[in-house]
């Protein structure tokens, strides 16, 4: 599984990080169907995963 930077498709989500959090750096990866979200501020980083699966049924 290749991992992709996608920051630009994603310019609104890091504009609303940088403006409203300490975040200093954003970026944004995609890895099939999971969207990692890459985060550094003063005193500390964040990962933040989201698992995309499709197809399960809703009850």
């Amino acid at each position: 599984m290749k991992l992709v930077n996608v920051t630009n498709s994603h310019s609104r989500l890091v504009k609303q990080q940088l403006e409203s959090t300490d975040a200093e750096l954003v970026k944004v990866y995609t890895a099939g169907n999971i969207s990692i979200v890459y985060t550094e501020a003063p005193q500390h980083n964040e990962l933040l995963l989201v698992n995309k699966k499709t197809g399960y049924p809703t009850n």
